[in-house]
């Protein structure tokens, strides 16, 4: 039987606890309804990222186009102009320093890109030597170097960052 207690408006549990091997009867612990609780969370988890978030799919569209613009609208793989064109990231989106980099960004069609053999995703060991023969051992170290060194942007930084791309 659970037993509930009230002091100054709060409603405490009383539960048994052990502390250094030592079993506690009533111990008494702040009962709050689990769905406020879980709720402030979602309202919190909200407010602190939905700026940052917003921002970063903004920079995804920009740098997109970006990519795309520089290539000259075509796969650089095969020279397609006519197929659905797609940015891909040299490295991983995940490398925060890097993923907005227009360096880090080509232009292949759907079939270089993630559909054909050889493609980027399919066969990224074939891709990435493809990519060294084209721009050169040297570039694709100073990008990897990028890649791997620690970066996070402010959310100032990022919207720096997107003025930029944007060309406001």
């Amino acid at each position: 039987m659970t037993i509930y207690k009230e002091f100054e408006g709060i409603t405490y549990r009383a539960v048994r606890a052990k502390y250094n091997g030592t079993s506690l009867d009533n111990c008494l612990i702040p009962e709050l309804p689990y769905k406020q609780t879980k709720d402030e969370k979602k309202q919190r988890t909200a407010k602190n990222k939905t700026p940052r978030k917003d921002i970063s799919k903004l920079l995804d569209v920009a740098w997109s186009a970006k990519v795309k613009e520089r290539d000259g609208n075509m796969c650089q793989k095969c020279g397609s102009k006519d197929k659905q064109l797609n940015s891909h990231h040299i490295f991983s989106r995940s490398h925060k320093s890097t993923r907005w980099d227009i360096d880090n960004g080509i232009t292949l069609c759907a079939g270089c890109h993630t559909l054909g053999n050889g493609s980027a995703h399919k066969d990224p060991s074939v891709f990435q030597d493809w990519y060294i023969n084209v721009m050169g051992q040297g570039y694709f170290d100073r990008l990897k170097w990028r890649a791997y060194s620690t970066g996070k942007f402010s959310i100032g930084e990022l919207e720096v960052l997107l003025s930029s791309l944007v060309g406001h």
